[in-house]
């Protein structure tokens, strides 16, 4: 579309977004959104009718696109879209593993084949953490992976090893995530950090935060997957 036939209400550019992708197949991802109001603007108008015989539509029905958003918080309004939610845990090591070596490349993950899995450990399976380490070491070549898993060993200088200079940084998104916390979620992440050892369960949470184990099972849904880092990423 020409610039100069775009309008310039939001309202009209949204119509005007829905009519030029009615009738294609699509599939859209949103990354990090923090409201409905950012995701409805950008829902695509209906697909491409299905062909003729059976298939997953009925007739008379278009295939519908596909709109993929990431986001930290849980944007229940989108449920009036049709929004089915998924919460995504920490990746396995196999999957961490191959997101790392392929940004490596293989000649380096079979060189250090121990290094690279204690560079995925030590960024506890978080995609972002593991993106920012590799991104640094793929655009090194000679630096060692050792390299790389040395600086992140030392949890006094982790975090500074977890960012790039173009402002990629895991310490950004964490501070992010425990701004919108309740007091609560807040105190119980700084002291669960203290917690050693990669896990732990809700009785020993309990005895940590001098809280009633009913209450804290209650706060847990809430915290559940920012006190899954607290020890890696300290």
């Amino acid at each position: 579309m020409a610039p100069d036939r775009i309008p310039l209400d939001v309202a009209e550019q949204a119509a005007m977004y829905r009519s030029m992708t009615t009738g294609r197949r699509m599939i859209i991802l949103l990354d990090n959104v923090a409201s409905a109001a950012q995701v409805r603007p950008l829902l695509p108008g209906p697909g491409p009718s299905p062909a003729a015989g059976p298939a997953t539509a009925g007739p008379g029905q278009s295939r519908p696109s596909l709109v993929v958003v990431t986001t930290r918080w849980r944007i229940t309004g989108l449920a009036m879209d049709g929004a089915r939610f998924v919460e995504l845990a920490p990746l396995e090591e196999a999957e961490a593993l191959g997101l790392f070596d392929r940004m490596i490349g293989p000649d380096r993950a079979a060189a250090e084949p121990a290094q690279r899995r204690s560079v995925v450990r030590l960024c506890g399976g978080i995609p972002l953490a593991i993106c920012v380490t590799g991104a640094r070491l793929a655009a090194r070549p000679g630096w060692p992976v050792s390299r790389i898993a040395g600086s992140l060993a030392s949890e006094r200088s982790r975090l500074t090893a977890l960012s790039l200079t173009d402002g990629l940084s895991v310490r950004a998104a964490f501070d992010v995530s425990y701004r919108s916390l309740s007091p609560a979620a807040a105190r119980a992440y700084r002291l669960t950090a203290l917690i050693p050892g990669p896990s732990f369960d809700v009785d020993l949470a309990a005895a940590v935060l001098a809280d009633d184990t009913a209450d804290l099972i209650q706060l847990a849904p809430k915290t559940s997957s920012r006190i899954l880092l607290r020890s890696s990423m300290n």
